[in-house]
Formats: structure tokens, C-alpha cells, sequence
């Protein structure tokens, strides 16, 4: 879903928009944190470039790992943390008050001042080759619009990994080369994508237009090149109209000699760093810094000021610490609210925070005692006790959970954030009309909280109000489409209510988002086989069974499924793990002892039913099963009484008395059996079976004409059953009328 914010709106009632900024393919929002008090810039792609691809969103997040990951550094934008808004990632950034570099070299401000220039040349060579340092294997998109400029004059380098996620997921295992096709006319600063090619085209290397998976650090070299003799001059080397003209400037043409004036050892670098073999540019980042520094040196007669290490700001540790474990890493997380507690260790919110990240690892204690900490700091505000009320949830201790919430609370009522954790408890305490109700008020603040609809709809769901459930749920994925919770339990009513093709996307969509999810595959794999997939039915079932081997009833459905595809032993052995999962669920004992009686293993059938009888002593099912084992074993008299005891527990089920009706006319009880056929065929007139079983009973009552009456009914539900015909017709042989006898035979014959 598209957002369309403008000036003024607040992302979540926690961010105000100051500033919308639109690029070739990203937006940014420039923001106003009103919790920390703080400005950031807020980058996304457009919709229309994501599109719903679920595999560039989590390349998104696994991009900006590393970013996150990176420590403030003079040079390189602080990426803080990513989060899904409206289905679309963001990564939420330090605001930079200078603007890009590209306003600066339109102003003439680093052509006037090589000395300056070459300040913030430098200053990129150290931002990158930092960046490098720690993991970040190119940027692919090295241009003046990717160097902001800081409130100091420092050059910040950004939107690392960003053009990596554009490229197609098989373009890394593609050896070929590729000609890219010419899109038309983009401008020279956007962004382009065209197969496998990727990058701006005027400061791509040549290598980038022919496979973007094989470019590397000297890409950025080139692209650096290209940037260096546009600050140096105020205008490109080269003008290109499409993308193959820029394509042929880069491969043919030469960057052109510098103003005179300019030094020529800085010549001499700029031609090596744009040489158009990749092996013939400087090894790396640092050779371009040395040299770069050795001209400062001899144009101004004084080496490059030093720079002192950049003050880190405890915020700034704890707000990367809060991206690193929404990106669950809280391993990577951990040391940052260290950190940030070792600078500020009366900060409240990084002890909460980091009593979050110690839950996540296992070290409960740990956190309950951080938790605290950022009580005892600030007992006062609500977030610091809803906080430790999430977490007494998770470790199960609901009574002390339950009076955290309420004092958050009532600290807090106004505040909807803390709201969340009590409906949490109240609905894990089966009080879920309160659960609801909490929601409800915190909705009345604030009504764009999805976290809110998807608890509240739990609840309802709980309740077994369904339709106002998926209401809730609607709501909650108007907000955020992403929401995995809110997708599954909407998929899981539409299952139960037999909606299946409709439950369907709704799997997928939580299934994109957390692929652990047994639930989601167990639904989805109902859903299928609903639709009549079986082959992916089973698919599913064996994912959520890989995922969650304790799972009866994936068992139970996984071992229907391989019936239905007639792999019998496999189905068996599905049948004794969802047996083994729960020795007393109804429907995996009903299963097994089904599958022992298909592969005709009647001792550990019977076994398996009496057990289920033990437990549901009327059930008709079961019954009806072990009078079915008891004829295969020519036990007659006793599947009798099993199947009266079946009819007797579910008077309507035309089965039974069709199985009863076929026990006694094996006894010889003849008129009694008809009986039963006749109460089969009153509740199921559909079924061909009762009606050919009443045929043979009359036939054996020498009632040939009336069991012709019959066998007609049989054929006129099933005309291509051969066994009714091949019985038609001996019924006619018996009456004299031999021609139409032979024509049924023939009839069974085909």
C-alpha cells in the first residue's frame, strides 16, 4: 500500500513530517521525533519500484544490518534503524542540515576552494574505506547526491547498500555479459535499473553496465573519479542524452584534462582512478587518500587539519542498539546499549530497551533486573512499567505481569503505547472481554495503532465473535498490510469458515514475513486441500511439521493427504507421530487405526480403536470403525453390535446404517437389513452404495424385480459402475429376459 504523507501528518503519532523530498526512485521524509526530541530523515523507495516484491524488502533490511551496524564515523550518515510503515521498509537516518553535495558543486563553492575540495575528498576516502572496513563490499553508487554535507563542513557518505537492492536475485549466479537496453532519457542523477545493469549513468564504471553483481570496490574508485573532477571543475567530463550514449562516453572516451591551474599530480589521479579497465585504477580507498593529501600538502604548504574522533552521543548507541534487535540481531544489539549505559547510565529507556534485547537471548534475570533499573530511574512513566509487564508475560508470571500493566496505566491513560501490554495479559489470561475493552480506550486515542485492532481482534477471535474479529483485523491490515498476526488470524477464520481461496493470500502475506510461522503453513496447507491441491497441501504440512514436530493435528492432516495420494505407508508412519505428539487426540487415533485397517493390519487396529473408545466411549466414528475391522476379520456378530452402538450414537448418519444393514444380511438377517439400507437411503438418497446393498438383499429375498427397481436408482447416480450393471443384468437373466441381460453385461464389459 502506497503512503502519501505531506507536511504537517505524523508517521504513527511519533514522527512529525517537516519535509517530503522525491527522488528517481526513493522518497525521503524529513521527520521530527517527538519522543527523542530529535530531527532524522526517513528513506524509502516508491512504491511503484518495490512494487510487492517480498525479496527486496528483506534485502532492505539485510542491507541496512550492516549500516546499522557501523559506529558513528565523521564521514558516514548514522543509519539508526529500519521499520515497516504501511507495508513499505524505511531506514530512519540522522538528519544532515547541509544539504548533498551536488547543491554544492552547482554553487561553485568546491571549484573555488581547492583546499576545501580536497577536505572533502579525503573525507570520503576515510568514510568509505571505514564502511569497508567493516563488511561493506561496494557501494555501486558513488555520486554527489550520496555525500551530504554536515552543520561542520564535514562530507558524510549515505545509502549504503541501496542500489544492491535493486538488482535481480539471479543476477549473482549470471556469468554473461548484458547488453542493457536504452530506457529513453533519464536524467542524469536518477538512479537506473535495466536487467542486471545498475547505478546513475554518469559516474558508472564500465564494468556496471554489463553485470552489477561483478562490480567491486574499483567501481567506486571509477564512480569517485568521475565525483572528484565535478567538484574540481562544476561540470561532468562527459554529456550523454540515454543510457547508451552514456554507456559510449564511459567505455570510449577519456575524462578530459582538468582546469589549467589545478595540480597535475591531481590530474594524473583522477586518470587513474577512471581507467576503463578496472586492474589499471589505484588498489583501493587508501592509495587515493595518501595521494589526495600529498597534494593539500603542496598546494597549501601544511598537512590536512586533524580531525578529532567524533563525539558518540549515548542516543545515538542506544537508537542503533533498538535497530539492531528489530532486525533480530540482539547479539549485534547488545554492546550498543552497553555502550550507551557506560556513557549515560541514568538513561532510562536504554535499560528498558536493553532488558528486551537479554529476554530475546535467554538471560531472563538479566532483564527483569534492567527492567527495574529503568524503574527505579523514572518510576513514573508508564512505558518503563508496561515494559516490564510484556516481559513477567513472556516468562508466565501473569498475576505480577497483570499489576505492572495496571500501573502503567494509570500513570499513563492517555498514552496508547502502554495500553498494548495490558490487553496482551488480559487476553493471556482468558479475560478477554477486558482485553477488549482495554483496546477499545487506547483506539480512542489513538486509532491508527494496527498493534491495537490485531489484539483486540484476538480477543473477539477468542470470544468466537469472528465477524467483528475480521473487522479488527481488516483495520489492522488497512494500517500496516505486513502485519503477519493480523494476516494469519484473518487466513485462519476464512479456513474455518471454508473460505479457502480467500484465506489463501492472506497465508502467503504472513508467510513473507515470518516463513516459521507452523501456524500459517498448517492453515494454508488446510486451505489447499480444500481448493483440491493436494500435492501442495502436502507441502505445506511438511513445512509446519519440519518446523514444529509436536504438531497432532499437521500429522493428522499430513497423513490424510498421502491417502488421498494412495502412499499409504507413508501416511502410517504420519499417523504414529501425530499419535506420538498427542496420544490423546481423537482424530489421530481415529487416523491410525483407519491406516492400520487400509494395510490390513487388523491386531494393531482394533488395539488403536479401543484405545479411542476409552477416551470418547460414544463416539460413532470410532464405533463404526471397529464393527469395519471386525467383518474384515469375519468377526460378524460382534461388528454388529459395533455398528448398532454407531447408529445408536449418531442416528443420522447414513453410513452406519448402511454398514449395519451389510452386517446383518451377512448373518442371514435378511428383512432387518433392509431396514437399515431403507434409514441410509432416507438421510442419503445420493449414495449409490445403500441402494445397490438393498438390491442384493432383495435379490437374495428372490425379489428380482424389485431389486431391478433399486440397481436402476444405483445406476442412475453412478451409470458407469460395472458392478451394477454386471448385477442388472443377472437379475434379468433370472427373470427370463436374456437380450436385455446381455446388453448390461456388455455395458460392464466397457
Amino acid at each position: 500500500m502506497p503512503v502519501h504523507w505531506k507536511v504537517g501528518d505524523r508517521i504513527e503519532d511519533h514522527w512529525e513530517i517537516l519535509e517530503v523530498l522525491q527522488g528517481g526512485m526513493g522518497s525521503v521524509y524529513i521527520v521530527f521525533d517527538h519522543e527523542w526530541r530529535k530531527k532524522l530523515a526517513a528513506k524509502t523507495f516508491q512504491h511503484e519500484v518495490l512494487g510487492d516484491d517480498p525479496s527486496i524488502k528483506q534485502r532492505f533490511r539485510g542491507e541496512a544490518l550492516t549500516w546499522i551496524g557501523l559506529d558513528p564515523h565523521p564521514n558516514i550518515v548514522t543509519a539508526l534503524f529500519v521499520k515497516n510503515i504501511g507495508s513499505m521498509p524505511f531506514i530512519f537516518l540522522e538528519y544532515e542540515a547541509g544539504g548533498d553535495l551536488s547543491s554544492w558543486i552547482k554553487s561553485s563553492k568546491t571549484s573555488r576552494s581547492l583546499p576545501w575540495a580536497l577536505q572533502l575528498a579525503v573525507g570520503f576516502c576515510d568514510g568509505i574505506n571505514y564502511a569497508y572496513s567493516k563488511g561493506i563490499k561496494a557501494h555501486r553508487d558513488i555520486k554527489p547526491g550520496n555525500c551530504l554535507i554536515s552543520e561542520t563542513g564535514e562530507l558524510k557518505v549515505t545509502d549504503f547498500g541501496i542500489a544492491s537492492l535493486l538488482m535481480p536475485d539471479d543476477s549473482a549466479s549470471s556469468g554473461h555479459r548484458q547488453r542493457p537496453a536504452s530506457p529513453g532519457h533519464p536524467r542524469a542523477g536518477r538512479l537506473t535499473q535495466v536487467g542486471s545493469l545498475l547505478g546513475t549513468a554518469p559516474y558508472m564504471a564500465p564494468e556496471q553496465f554489463f553485470d552489477a553483481s561483478l562490480v567491486d570496490a574499483r567501481a567506486d574508485i571509477y564512480s569517485f573519479g568521475i565525483m572528484l573532477f565535478e567538484m574540481l571543475t562544476g561540470r561532468l567530463p562527459f554529456a550523454g542524452r540515454d543510457l547508451e550514449e552514456w554507456m559510449n562516453c564511459h567505455l570510449r572516451m577519456r575524462v578530459p584534462s582538468l582546469d589549467k591551474g589545478l595540480p597535475k599530480d591531481l590530474h594524473a589521479l583522477i586518470q587513474e582512478c577512471t581507467a576503463k579497465a578496472a586492474d589499471k585504477r589505484p588498489a583501493n580507498f587508501q592509495v587515493v587518500r595518501d595521494r589526495l593529501a600529498h597534494v593539500y600538502a603542496t598546494v597549501t604548504g601544511k598537512e590536512l587539519p586533524v580531525r578529532q574522533a567524533p563525539l558518540v552521543h549515548p542516543w545515538q548507541l542506544m537508537r542503533k542498539g533498538i535497530g539492531l534487535a528489530q532486525l533480530g540481531k540482539p547479539d549485534a544489539a547488545l554492546p550498543f546499549f552497553e555502550r550507551s549505559l557506560g556513557l549515560d547510565p541514568n538513561n532510562a529507556a536504554a535499560w528498558l530497551n536493553k532488558s528486551y534485547v537479554l529476554r530475546s537471548l535467554g538471560r531472563d534475570e538479566e532483564a527483569l533486573g534492567s527492567a527495574d533499573r529503568a524503574i527505579d530511574l523514572d518510576p513514573q512513566r508508564g512505558k518503563n512499567w508496561a515494559g516490564k509487564a510484556a516481559l513477567l508475560t513472556e516468562l508466565g508470571r501473569h498475576s505480577e505481569a497483570l499489576s505492572c500493566a495496571d500501573l502503567a496505566t494509570s500513570l499513563a491513560p492517555d498514552d496508547w503505547s502502554v495500553w498494548p501490554a495490558k490487553a496482551h495479559i488480559l487476553k493471556t489470561l482468558h479475560r478477554n472481554e477486558e482485553a477488549v475493552t482495554a483496546c477499545c480506550h487506547a483506539l480512542s486515542i489513538y486509532p491508527n495503532a494496527e498493534v491495537l485492532w490485531t489484539l483486540k481482534g484476538e480477543a473477539l477471535h477468542a470470544l468466537q465473535n469472528y465477524d467483528e474479529a475480521l473487522s479488527c483485523f481488516d483495520s489492522a491490515l488497512e494500517i500496516e498490510p505486513a502485519d503477519s498476526t493480523a494476516n494469519l488470524f484473518k487466513g485462519s477464520i476464512l479456513v474455518d469458515q471454508r473460505r479457502y481461496e480467500q484465506a489463501i493470500p492472506f497465508l502467503d502475506r504472513c508467510l513473507e514475513v515470518d516463513p516459521g510461522s507452523s501456524k500459517a503453513w498448517f492453515c494454508k496447507g488446510i486451505a489447499l486441500g480444500g481448493v483440491g491441491s493436494t500435492q501442495q497441501e502436502v507441502y505445506c504440512l511438511r513445512r509446519c511439521v519440519e518446523i514444529n514436530p509436536n504438531q497432532s493435528q499437521a500429522w493428522h492432516n499430513l497423513s490424510c493427504a498421502l491417502n488421498e495420494q494412495g502412499q499409504l505407508d507413508e501416511a502410517l508412519s504420519c499417523s504414529r507421530r501425530a499419535v506420538a505428539a498427542d496420544p490423546n487426540d481423537v482424530k489421530a487415533l481415529l487416523g491410525l487405526s483407519m491406516n492400520l485397517h487400509d494395510l490390513s493390519q487388523p491386531d494393531e487396529s482394533l488395539l488403536q480403536v479401543d484405545r479411542l473408545l476409552q477416551l470418547v466411549p460414544g463416539d460413532s466414528k470410532a464405533w463404526n470403525l471397529k464393527g469395519a475391522v471386525l467383518m474384515a476379520v469375519d468377526q460378524v456378530e460382534a461388528a454388529v453390535d459395533c455398528f448398532q452402538r454407531a447408529v445408536r450414537a449418531e442416528e443420522a448418519w447414513p453410513l452406519a446404517w448402511s454398514n449395519l444393514g451389510v452386517a446383518l444380511k451377512r448373518t442371514g438377517q435378511i428383512d432387518k437389513a433392509i431396514e437399515c439400507f431403507d434409514a441410509a437411503i432416507r438421510l442419503d438418497p445420493s449414495d449409490r452404495s445403500p441402494w445397490m446393498s438393498k438390491a442384493d438383499a432383495l435379490s437374495m429375498l428372490g425379489r428380482n424385480a424389485d431389486a431391478l427397481v433399486c440397481c436402476d436408482q444405483a445406476l442412475k447416480i453412478d451409470s458407469s459402475w460395472a458392478a451394477a450393471w454386471r448385477f442388472k443384468g443377472n437379475c434379468l437373466a433370472v427373470l427370463g429376459r436374456a437380450r436385455e441381460a446381455q446388453a448390461c453385461f456388455q455395458l460392464a464389459a466397457k
